[in-house]
This record gives structure tokens, C-alpha cells and sequence, in this order.
């Protein structure tokens, strides 16, 4: 599938960041921009504070190595994702039906991502705040040491930036409910996708919702260093990472089962539109060649057209309308369930303990 150009206004800016970069090039500038200065900015803190940091146990240095990994992987999901939603809008190009006028989804709903971008990230990026600088005492066991401390406000800082971009991967899902939501409004769209390649378009919908929860699950890199940060504190610190993980966890399944049975409720009935309309030409065209006695070339092209007709019943019949192969579903679970399941025994204990 061949991507049209994008004018860079209408590019969010990861997009331009990445824009003409090959993967080598991407992952350089991802270490360069997003690791590199953070680096750069703690080597003091491992140098006087290095035999504090050597004492974490094994756990601990997993977890923060899990959630330092995030601002590698984000901005690389955040540009994949975009390329993959701007490349279903070039195939919906192609699809469409002449009379039927299609603008570009991101062209579209862009003005609307931003805004969602812009809310969430301030109402996540002041959550993220409130907990550190209400539980600054928990930071202590990480060699943070409060107000005084200029580390605890980088830490704070950064969080708030990594929180702003883990905002476009929220308001990600946003925009691919709204983009099925147009699919479904179009009269002709989900019929033209379904011709296309015998129900090959129906699994391009559900590679999005698949890319999606993906990219949008790679979230749960931090769930180790936030149960790690609320495994000794108080029950409400536990409550609040407890019902974090939970939520998130229960937003992907929903947004993954919701979308893939109204895809495949409305992908059936169209296809049973289609089949029966197919199959009313077939069946009159068979009444017609049955009652005509003709044997001239009139009637072998009529008896080609039901032949071409009755093959091209029986292949929209065999459409599978399912959007998501065995593979994707796999993949969408593990990707929702095993972090959870990781940490489902402190969560059951925690709850044991309170209620």
C-alpha cells in the first residue's frame, strides 16, 4: 500500500521528528532525544549516589529498567501507530466508492486528537505529580530525598513529559473509535471493503484495533516500577496503582471486544446484503438461461455470466468476516493479561487485607 504525502502541517510532531528517517535512523534519534540527556543529567546522581543504587535488589533494578525502557519504545509506537492509521486511509482511498467523497481521517479528526491530547496529558501529567509529591517519603527507597533534593524534581519533570506522550497513545484510542464510526456511517464503505480482496480490507480494520491495543499496551512497561513504588506504602497509595493497573488493563479489553464484535456484526450483515443480491441476479439469470432455448453465442455468454456469477457467490459465502485472525487475538491478550496476571497475587492480596 502506498502512503500519499503528507504536507508536515498536517503531521503531528513525532511524525516530523521521524519524518524521511529509516528504522536505523529512528532508533538513533529516539536514543539521542529521548535517552541520551536523561543520561547525560544522572551521571552525578550514580556517581555520589552509587552504592545506594548498587543495593537495589534485582526486582527493583528490573522495574526501573522496564519503565526507563518506555521512553525508548513510546515515541516509536506513537509514530508506527500514525503510519499504520494514515496508511488504512490511503486503502480506504482506493476502495471507495467514485461518487463518494472521502477525506482523510487524520485530516479529519486531528484538531480533535490534539485537544483530547492536550486534556489528557494535563489531567495525567497532574495525577502523576500529585502522587510523587504526595508520597514523596516512598521516593526515599529510590535515592530521591524530597524538596530539597534537585534529582526529585527531574524525576517529577520527567514523568510529567513521559506522561504527555503516553497521552497520544489514550487519545490513540479515541481516534480509532471515531475512524470506525465513519467506516460504519458510510453507506457503500464496508461493502466496497469487503469486495476488496474477498474480506482481505475486513482484516486491515482489525489490524488497526490490533496495532492499537499494541502499541497503546506498551503502558504496562511501568506497572513494575508502580508496584514496586506502592508494594510498602499506605493502603491509599495501594489503592490508587492497584485501580491504575486494573483500568487500564479493563480500557484495552473493553476497546479490543467492543470494536472487534461491532465490526463483525456489521461486516456480516453486509456481507449478507451482498450474497443476497449476488445470489437474486444468480437465480434470475439461471430462470432466464432455463426457459431460452437459444444455442447461438448469446446464450454460451450467458451461461459464462452464471458460471462467473455462481463462482463469485460461493467466494463472498466463504468470506471470513472475523477482523482478527488467531494470531492478532493472541497477541492482543497477551499483551493485556500477562501484565496484569504478573501481579495479580499482590493485587488479590492487597484486596483480602482491606475489604
Amino acid at each position: 500500500m502506498v502512503i500519499k504525502d503528507v504536507s508536515m502541517n498536517k503531521m503531528i510532531w513525532i511524525e516530523k521528528f521521524y519524518n524521511n528517517c529509516n528504522l536505523f535512523q529512528k532508533i538513533g534519534k529516539t536514543f539521542l532525544f529521548f535517552i541520551f540527556p536523561m543520561v547525560i543529567i544522572f551521571i552525578p546522581f550514580f556517581i555520589f549516589r552509587g552504592t545506594f543504587v548498587l543495593n537495589f535488589n534485582i526486582g527493583r533494578r528490573l522495574a526501573l529498567l522496564s519503565a526507563g525502557s518506555w521512553g525508548f519504545v513510546g515515541p516509536l509506537c506513537i509514530q508506527y501507530y500514525f503510519k499504520k492509521i494514515r496508511s488504512f486511509d490511503s486503502f480506504v482511498d482506493t476502495v471507495k466508492s467514485k461518487e463518494e467523497e472521502h477525506k482523510s481521517y487524520l485530516e479529519k479528526h486531528l484538531l480533535t486528537y490534539k485537544k483530547a491530547v492536550f486534556i489528557i496529558s494535563v489531567l495525567w501529567g497532574l495525577a502523576i505529580a500529585v502522587i510523587l509529591l504526595f508520597f514523596k517519603v516512598r521516593l526515599e527507597d529510590y535515592a530521591f530525598y524530597g524538596f530539597i533534593d534537585i534529582y526529585y524534581w527531574i524525576l517529577i519533570l520527567y514523568c510529567v513529559f513521559m506522561a504527555y506522550l503516553q497521552a497520544y497513545g489514550f487519545a490513540g484510542l479515541m481516534l480509532v473509535v471515531l475512524i470506525i464510526i465513519d467506516c460504519f456511517k458510510s453507506k457503500t464503505l464496508l461493502k466496497n471493503i469487503l469486495l476488496n480482496d474477498f474480506g482481505g480490507g475486513i482484516k486491515k480494520i482489525g489490524n488497526l484495533i490490533v496495532i492499537t491495543c499494541i502499541c497503546f499496551g506498551t503502558g504496562a512497561l511501568y506497572f513494575p516500577i508502580l508496584i514496586s513504588f506502592a508494594h510498602q506504602g499506605s493502603n491509599l497509595l495501594k489503592w490508587a496503582t492497584y485501580s491504575l493497573v486494573l483500568v487500564f488493563a479493563l480500557a484495552l479489553f473493553l476497546f479490543f471486544l467492543i470494536s472487534f464484535l461491532v465490526i463483525k456484526s456489521y461486516a456480516k450483515k453486509s456481507k449478507g446484503d451482498i450474497v443476497n443480491e449476488i445470489k437474486t441476479i444468480y437465480e434470475s439469470e439461471l430462470s432466464n438461461s432455463i426457459n431460452s432455448n437459444s444455442s447461438d453465442n448469446n446464450g454460451i455468454r450467458n451461461e459464462l455470466h452464471i458460471k462467473n456469477l455462481h463462482e463469485r457467490l460461493i467466494d463472498l459465502e466463504g468470506i471470513n468476516v472475523n477482523p482478527v485472525d488467531i494470531q492478532g487475538i493472541s497477541a492482543t491478550v497477551l499483551t493485556i493479561f500477562i501484565p496484569v496476571a504478573l501481579y495479580i497475587r499482590d493485587i488479590i492480596k492487597f484486596l483480602t487485607e482491606v475489604l
